[in-house]
C-alpha cells in the first residue's frame, strides 16, 4: 500500500560550514545529506519542502534548522509509517554525512506535520 506523510526534523548543523563566510549554504547543505544519505532506505522517496533557520533557539556555534521532509513509500497497511518515516529520518542524516564530512548534523527532534500552516 503506498503511504505518505510530511515531517518537521529539526537539526543542528556547525556553523564553521553552515553560512561560513557570509553566505548561507545550509539549505543546499541539508539537500545534499538528505539525498546522499538515502540509500539507507530506498523503498522510500524523501524530498524537502522546506528549510528555515528557528531563530527562536539562541546559540553562536551552530545553525538551528527546521526542515520539512515529504516521505512516501510502500508498506503493510497495518504497519506504523510514520515510525518506519521517522526512523528512516534518524538513519539518513548520518548515513548522508560523507557529503560534508567536515560538518556536524544533529537530528534533535522528529515530529509528524500537519501541513496545515496558513503562512
Amino acid at each position: 500500500m503506498r503511504k505518505a506523510i510530511q515531517l518537521k526534523v529539526s537539526l543542528e548543523i556547525s556553523k564553521h560550514t553552515a553560512g561560513a563566510g557570509g553566505s548561507d549554504n545550509t539549505p543546499q547543505l541539508v539537500r545534499d545529506v538528505l539525498a546522499s544519505g538515502r540509500w539507507r532506505h530506498p523503498r522510500l522517496q524523501m524530498s524537502v519542502k522546506d528549510i528555515a533557520l528557528d531563530q527562536s533557539v539562541a546559540g553562536d556555534d551552530r545553525a538551528h534548522v527546521v526542515a520539512t521532509v515529504w516521505v512516501e513509500g510502500e508498506d503493510a497497511p497495518a504497519d506504523d509509517f510514520a515510525k518506519l518515516a521517522t526512523q528512516a529520518m534518524r538513519d539518513t542524516f548520518p548515513a548522508g554525512h560523507w557529503r560534508h564530512p567536515h560538518t556536524s548534523i544533529v537530528v534533535k527532534s522528529i515530529t509528524e506535520d500537519s501541513g496545515d500552516d496558513n503562512t
